[in-house]
């Protein structure tokens, strides 16, 4: 693993995201998909295609590489939706052993004993199903949870913590293993928030932009995530 190479990989994913939700009407985009959930929406049309393509073009993986080194949790719909586009993801990259913990920092801590002590078959544990993932042969591996704000009441400092909190969890999860001791997932080295801000006022952008310096390379250098917030060209209405 190489904390450098992982950087400037990110840093050219960025740039290029940039380009493409600044410049484009996303809402069109985002319409054009057949998933229910907007996250789903925007990793189909926006963060897959780029995320794949500038892999190729950077050196990073082969085209062969991409069937197996990248997934999307909406794999299926996915598939359906783009047949013949050379980069295929594999899978979903769901983590399908059970977890006692979730993502959500709604549950309070007497909430969560009390999910534990449910009947079996409930929700007392849980799967984990990032949205998208990258994982370089020798290299290192990247997990991405995305978020979409639209043009609607909301928090920016409550979006921003959310998101980042998210994605220090899919970074938390550990190795899961079958019975024979062999690795069935493997863990994560870093971690992107990447958001849409489909907001008039931009408030998901100036909920980051207002964090101290000291917060703001701590994300990197000590927590291994890399914010990638974009504003949207139009608000997001839906």
């Amino acid at each position: 693993m190489n904390k450098l190479e992982a950087r400037k990989f990110l840093d050219g994913l960025a740039k290029h995201l940039d380009e493409l939700v600044s410049t484009v009407d996303v809402n069109q985009l985002l319409q054009s998909s057949n998933c229910a959930r907007a996250e789903d929406r925007m990793v189909g049309e926006i963060l897959f295609p780029i995320l794949s393509k500038y892999a190729v073009e950077s050196g990073l993986l082969t085209l062969d590489e991409i069937s197996s080194n990248l997934t999307i949790e909406s794999f299926g719909k996915y598939k359906k939706r783009h047949p013949d586009n050379e980069y295929v993801p594999n899978g979903s990259g769901a983590r399908t052993a059970q977890h006692p913990f979730s993502k959500s920092r709604d549950e309070t801590a007497k909430q969560l004993y009390e999910r534990w002590m449910l009947p079996e078959n409930t929700k007392a544990t849980e799967q984990q199903w990032p949205d998208c993932g990258i994982r370089v042969n020798n290299g290192f591996n990247i997990v991405f949870e995305a978020k979409l704000v639209r043009d609607e009441p909301g928090n920016g400092a409550t979006e921003l913590s959310q998101g980042l909190y998210e994605a220090s969890h899919y970074l938390g999860l550990p190795n899961s293993y079958d019975k024979s001791g062999a690795v069935m997932w493997e863990r994560y080295d870093f971690a992107v928030f990447f958001a849409c801000d489909g907001s008039v006022d931009k408030r998901l952008e100036r909920a980051y932009a207002n964090l101290p310096d000291t917060v703001k390379c701590s994300l990197w250098d000590s927590a291994c995530i890399y914010p990638i917030i974009i504003p949207t060209r139009d608000p997001i209405k839906r």
